[in-house]
């Protein structure tokens, strides 16, 4: 016969510890820390700016400015990723940054001499592979989304917000690629909108769009180079660098090929560095600057009807404003499908443009109640 007496009291111990580490669990998942660094170039020791810092914690991520420098906030022993698409990919712990904050990155350039780089049937695999996803794009069917918007300027102006909209792509433009879209209001939570006045030149305000009007290269092959980066049975990896660097070809691009359908399932864009006057753009009498340009838009295949929509999509925008006193302006916007968000009568609803502007300057009534619902586990 076992030891009652003996068993009760291991019982016991074991129950003492279990409850310990609940507790300590809320602390270890809840707090964090600042980590700040610089990202170099291996070869060269010369900052890397645009590089896109970010771990595995929601939207817990920022971008290099052009000294190369960032500040993010991690958890303990967290994974941190630096990514930039002309550099080879980077991986550390935030323990190991807090040793060492400097990071070297190694330029993965291809020679144009490398027959691999300019396949053609890479380029006409996706050429082709857009094709089919702009073909086979949901029109008709309406899907509701978070979007949340965070911006700041030099100046010290800072506005913030959440929003549940219902959003539909009210039309495509097959022969240039091109996005058209219907975007409902259906809840707002202004996180914060301190020195709005920092957000205006000539009182006119400054935005961004929320949703991507095209995703595609321009057919030219001659213009890039094709480089296929990883390729197995389901999935084939291709990215896309610009021969000559020209107002119309500024950037990276990286795709996702599903190759079982043809279909790209992840468009990613990412400028050059010191781009600038290549950037240069005129909106609504405002001149705007972009300094560096980060974006990624998943796709997904709706199991019912088999056509695709966006699943998630970022932004991270750096942007010099120039006006008769130039400042700095930078964007982080993320949209993500709001699974199993309730549905809102029609006439809680607000058309809206997309420029995130709105989300700032509407009437709109502030539903702050609704957002631990979706954005905490």
């Amino acid at each position: 016969m076992p030891d009652i007496p003996f068993l009760m009291y291991k019982f016991c111990i074991m129950k003492a510890k279990i409850t310990i580490l609940l507790l300590l669990c809320p602390l270890y998942l809840f707090s964090q820390e600042k980590i700040s660094g610089q990202v170099l170039d291996k070869e060269t020791r010369k900052p890397v700016s645009g590089v896109v810092v970010y771990t595995n914690s929601g939207n817990t991520l920022t971008m290099t400015n052009d000294r190369g420098y960032y500040t993010l906030d991690v958890h303990s022993s967290e994974a941190v990723y630096f990514r930039h698409l002309a550099y080879d990919f980077f991986e550390t712990t935030s323990d190991a940054l807090l040793n060492n904050s400097a990071i070297y990155l190694t330029l993965n350039a291809v020679e144009l001499s490398e027959v691999v780089v300019t396949p053609d049937y890479a380029a006409n695999m996706l050429n082709k592979a857009v094709q089919n996803l702009i073909t086979r794009f949901q029109t008709k069917e309406t899907k509701q989304y978070i979007v949340h918007s965070d911006e700041t300027t030099s100046k010290g102006g800072k506005r913030e917000a959440y929003a549940l909209c219902n959003i539909a792509l009210s039309g495509v433009n097959k022969k240039r690629g091109s996005f058209h879209w219907n975007v409902q209001l259906n809840l707002l939570d202004k996180i914060s909108t301190v020195n709005e006045d920092q957000f205006y030149i000539k009182k006119k305000p400054l935005f961004l769009e929320l949703l991507p009007r095209r995703i595609v290269v321009n057919r030219n092959k001659n213009e890039y180079i094709y480089e296929i980066q990883n390729i197995n049975e389901d999935q084939i990896i291709i990215k896309v660098s610009p021969k000559h660097l020209n107002k119309k070809n500024w950037m990276y691009r990286l795709y996702t090929i599903d190759t079982r359908d043809t279909v790209v399932i992840e468009s990613v864009f990412q400028s050059y560095s010191n781009v600038s006057e290549l950037t240069t753009k005129k909106f609504r009498g405002v001149t705007w600057q972009i300094t560096n340009g980060y974006g990624s838009f998943q796709f997904m295949q709706d199991e019912k009807t088999g056509l695709y929509y966006i699943a998630d999509m970022l932004y991270l925008v750096s942007a010099k404003v120039l006006s008769e006193s130039a400042y700095d302006i930078s964007f982080k916007e993320t949209i993500s499908v709001a699974e199993n968000a309730p549905a809102y009568p029609i006439s809680t609803k607000k058309n809206i443009k997309l420029t995130n502007v709105v989300l700032f300057k509407t009437d709109f009534p502030n539903s702050p109640g609704f957002w631990k619902k979706y954005i905490q586990p």
